[in-house]
């Protein structure tokens, strides 16, 4: 199967977040949780302006952080997600000094390339950019989820070898601060985690 990047799948709006809350958001529109190390991960994918802003008022205090963003699906040969599969999800900021506008053309045009070529486990790539991008500092600037058929793939197949995590390292450093990520390994194939 030729590995190479492709134009995105499909764009579309939609709402990320960790549930900072052990009570379940009653959201009425198409949503998923999934379970993750460091809170559920919540997407909901509102089909307009009033429905996002329903689903944000929903969500406000219940998830943290919460981010409007614009979904960006690069690659998938998933299909759907089962028991065994795995999320890595990565919510990041920009190099201090980059313009947004910088950050995201080359995290589009030149990191999901790479990614494609070195990361030969990752059956679905999504990249979520924020959908009022502006210069200012903020916690996080983007949400890349990495989708991976299992946990051993995880382990495995995440790079190629040892030239490709360091291909990798090298094209990160010029555009994220890596210090300033957090990362959340999700099981979106799995049941909700028990909420008290």
């Amino acid at each position: 199967m030729n590995r190479e990047a492709q134009a995105a799948l499909r764009a579309g709006s939609k709402l990320l977040g960790l549930l900072s809350s052990a009570e379940a958001p009653e959201l009425s529109l198409r949503h998923a949780v999934w379970p993750g190390d460091r809170g559920d991960v919540v997407c909901a994918w509102p089909r307009d302006a009033a429905e996002c802003a329903a689903a944000e008022r929903q969500l406000a205090g219940r998830a943290a952080p919460l981010l409007r963003v614009r979904e960006v699906v690069h690659w998938d040969e998933l299909g759907e997600p089962d028991a065994e599969t795995v999320a890595l999800i990565y919510f990041v900021r920009r190099r201090p000094g980059l313009r947004y506008a910088d950050f995201e053309t080359h995290y589009r045009e030149r990191h999901a390339p790479l990614a494609r070529e070195q990361h030969p486990g990752v059956a679905r790539y999504v990249q979520n950019f924020l959908a009022e991008p502006s210069n200012a500092v903020r916690d996080f600037d983007a949400v890349s989820e990495l989708w991976f058929r299992s946990e051993r793939d995880v382990r495995e197949r995440f790079y190629r070898d040892a030239e490709s995590e360091r291909i990798v390292a090298e094209d990160v450093a010029r555009f994220l601060d890596v210090r300033a990520g957090a990362r959340v390994l999700s099981r979106p194939g799995a049941p909700p985690s028990p909420r008290s």
